[in-house]
């Protein structure tokens, strides 16, 4: 593995963008702490200093994944498959960058990419995953410590993840990931809301296609199809 270990730092994405010229294809960045940590939206991401997992895939190389919008489902295919490894239950799929167990929050995933005169740049895939934190005020979250009721290595689990992220970018198996996500699928049968077309509309989901985007209706009774609009149940 090829790392880059932080202390602390603003983010472990953030880095990467400043860096990514300089570092290879596969450079993993990692922090005990971030001051600046954040998934979509820029939403901040809380982690206790030397808690939890927070780390940075840089990819420069693009061989067999389809398209840059696979990356953020492959990142949670590997953290799906990281957690079912350790014996987890009830590990879900909440599309397409959070992870939940017995419905509470366990990881967050954050995919940046940089694209000038049709080439890419860099594909940065950023992970949260809470690991030996026990308590999150105010949060609806959880951590491999309280579902298996005792401390892990984040060694471990970090090479255990690292390893799964590029077994799953060298060896897309997409007939394996479409049956994950439809077998895992948090949202599945589920009111929520998602942003459509920039306004904030209710729909209820049904399926993931083939394609990997979401099917849905609308709050009008039309079916759509939907590919990273936010989901969010207010």
């Amino acid at each position: 593995m090829n790392e880059i270990k932080f202390i602390k730092i603003d983010s472990t994405n953030e880095y990467i963008k400043r860096q990514y010229k300089l570092l290879d294809n596969y450079t993993f960045v990692s922090a005990k702490s971030q001051s600046n940590g954040h998934g979509r939206f820029n939403r901040k991401w809380q982690s206790k200093p030397n808690k939890n997992l927070l780390f940075s895939l840089l990819i420069k190389d693009i061989k067999n994944v389809k398209s840059i919008t696979d990356y953020p489902l492959i990142a949670g295919i590997s953290v799906y498959q990281a957690l079912v490894s350790l014996n987890i239950k009830d590990v879900k799929i909440k599309w397409p960058n959070d992870i939940y167990v017995s419905g509470k929050k366990i990881a967050g995933i954050l995919v940046e990419s940089s694209v000038s005169e049709n080439n890419i740049n860099y594909i940065i895939i950023g992970i949260g995953l809470n690991i030996n934190e026990r308590k999150f005020r105010g949060l609806n979250a959880t951590s491999i410590r309280n579902e298996l009721d005792k401390k892990v290595s984040i060694k471990k689990i970090k090479e255990i993840l690292y390893n799964k992220l590029l077994y799953n970018i060298e060896n897309p198996n997409y007939n394996e990931f479409l049956n994950i996500f439809r077998n895992n699928n948090y949202l599945i049968n589920k009111t929520c809301y998602a942003t459509i077309r920039n306004a904030k509309t209710k729909i209820k989901v049904l399926d993931i296609l083939d394609d990997f985007k979401l099917k849905v209706e609308n709050e009008f009774g039309e079916i759509e199809s939907i590919i990273s609009d936010e989901i969010t149940f207010s």
